[in-house]
């Protein structure tokens, strides 16, 4: 703290103080953005990609307010503060500070001073929630990505614990697009190259931010005069027989809806073995309808090529009377993930979305599924040092977890309590497959008194699985491993800290094994009346059976009662 001594001024000079009064007063500290990344694309991509990374991002204009807009403390007129530098390390010259018994609000538009985006920010009156951008797409080459931050500062709070940098996530405002072609001709030795790809697109449009929630509630409009511009995608290498090939280039695109219609060309060089076939390119000019391209969404049109459509029969220089039109069609709709490095919030997968894994990723708190799914593909999801949340996987609803391994690094949460894996809070039904849950305390818990409907299957769990009694479960094919989140020399260690499974709703084991040390509790079964049913199950590679279940030695609190057959 800073102190401020005063002094009298009498007579036109200084005189003596005869007594000092002290004035506590904090000292200023300094707004900073180190940590801004950008919620980028996971999946490797063959074709040149043109959209921003948290690697890449070189600057972003910032607009800030203290209050509402007439606190404007970043950018002047239309124009926002300039910060530059890279991830972790951002910097700008006209420096603000914090300050306590405030509310700030930042919004942030990358590139760094983008001739393609005009910005208008809330005007006198207008709440402070965003900004308002007109865009002009030159040539899909550009992006544009936005993130908002609040920070609410209370009066009289420590300005040294509401100090931290502005963590801006970054989200893309556009569409990304390629195009994939196959050769789908039946003779092995027929190849050919698709080249001079190209798409007209929407060439402007606004797009409103200035709302509560702009994900959920912003749409692009687009420009009255509906003028368009040329997307250049390149070339593909040689596609064999059966082959698919991507384009060179991938591209941005304005998001607009199933009406609008876009026009692509392109030219196809056959050959049959090392001879090409055609003297003069095929040629092919085709509309494209009916797709919806989404804020922040990838996606893939794929076309099929063989000996039907290869020639254009509206192609002048290649007239053929026994051709047929080539039909596109969108394989795939990728959104653009979290990086793994994220520090940000909980994700949320709404209803009705997938989240489709390319690589592993390292979760901030949960990964939260609002009645949709989590598609792991064969990637593991991590959790992050320290975590916030102590539920890596939080779904609710009619949610479904598949191909996925979920790591919980053995951590535990600010309170000191074990990360659990899967973490169930309210009622649904939630299916589980081939997922491998590890380095929890708990792999599933289910902590709620609503009906739940629980179904695991070809998985692997590790650590502790407990739920109540309004829980109805059934295990096919499931492994229940011994872990080590508790260690074995801790002076509280029991015999049952790294491997339980405590059910206390009725409950269907089929097919499913556990490991040697691992116990499980019937004692809440009984008490609730409910049972648990084993079917070819086996403990330590031996088949449970109603005449050595007990004398195995891994029931916990034996009750014959809760056990059926």
């Amino acid at each position: 703290m800073k102190k401020i001594f005063i002094c009298a001024l009498a007579a036109g000079m200084f005189t003596a103080c005869s007594q000092d009064e002290t004035i506590n007063q904090q000292s200023p500290m300094q707004i900073s953005f180190e940590g801004a990344f950008v919620e980028n694309a996971s999946r490797a991509a063959t074709a040149a990609d043109p959209s921003t990374t948290t690697e890449s991002i070189e600057g972003f204009d910032v607009w800030g307010y203290m209050d509402n807009q007439t606190g404007r403390i970043f950018g002047q007129g239309d124009d926002g503060e300039d910060v530059t530098g890279k991830k972790g390390n951002f910097t700008y010259n006209n420096t603000q500070y914090w300050y306590a018994g405030h509310k700030f609000y930042f919004s942030a538009l990358a590139p760094l001073n983008s001739a393609n985006a005009v910005v208008t920010p809330p005007a006198n009156g207008e709440d402070v929630l965003g900004l308002k951008v007109n865009f002009t797409n030159a040539n899909g080459t550009e992006d544009l990505l936005y993130a908002k931050y609040t920070r609410d500062i209370a009066t009289n709070a420590d300005l040294a614990q509401n100090s931290g940098p502005v963590e801006f996530t970054f989200s893309h405002l556009l569409s990304k697009v390629k195009f994939s072609f196959k050769n789908a001709y039946t003779n092995p030795n027929i190849h050919f190259t698709v080249y001079d790809i190209q798409m007209t697109a929407p060439k402007k449009a606004d797009i409103n931010l200035n709302n509560a929630d702009w994900e959920a509630n912003s749409t692009w409009t687009l420009d009255a005069a509906k003028e368009t511009t040329n997307l250049v995608f390149g070339t593909t290498d040689d596609i064999v027989q059966g082959g698919v090939q991507e384009c060179a280039n991938e591209r941005l695109t304005i998001p607009a809806t199933a009406e609008q219609a876009y026009t692509v060309t392109f030219k196809v060089n056959l050959y049959n073995g090392d001879v090409l076939v055609n003297t003069k390119p095929y040629n092919h000019d085709i509309t494209l309808k009916g797709v919806a391209f989404e804020i922040g969404k990838a996606y893939d049109i794929y076309a099929e090529l063989n000996a039907d459509n290869i020639i254009d029969p509206d192609d002048k220089d290649n007239p053929d009377s026994n051709s047929y039109p080539i039909v596109f069609d969108v394989q795939e709709v990728e959104v653009w993930d979290q990086a793994s490095d994220a520090k940000g919030e909980d994700y949320t997968v709404e209803k009705g979305e997938e989240y489709m894994l390319a690589t592993d990723i390292t979760v901030v708190g949960s990964l939260k599924l609002n009645s949709g799914i989590l598609n792991g593909t064969g990637n593991t999801v991590y959790a992050e040092a320290e975590p916030t949340n102590n539920g890596l996987v939080r779904p609710s609803g009619e949610s479904t977890i598949k191909d996925v391994t979920l790591n919980g690094k053995n951590k535990s949460t600010a309170t000191g309590a074990g990360i659990r894996g899967i973490y169930i809070t309210a009622g649904g039904t939630y299916n589980i497959d081939n997922v491998t849950v590890e380095d929890v305390a708990y792999a599933i818990n289910v902590n709620t008194t609503a009906a739940v409907t629980l179904n695991v299957s070809n998985s692997t769990l590790e650590g502790w699985t407990s739920y109540g009694s309004t829980t109805t479960a059934t295990f096919t094919k499931v492994n229940f491993t011994v872990g080590d989140f508790y260690g074995t020399d801790n002076q509280n260690y029991s015999k049952n800290d790294n491997g339980l499974f405590r059910p206390y709703g009725t409950t269907t084991l089929t097919d499913c094994s556990f490991a040697k040390d691992f116990w499980i509790d019937v004692q809440e079964l009984a008490k609730n009346g409910k049972k648990i049913t084993f079917n070819n199950c086996t403990y330590n590679g031996t088949v449970i059976t109603q005449e050595n279940i007990e004398t195995l030695g891994f029931i916990d609190n034996y009750n014959a009662e809760a056990i059926a057959w």
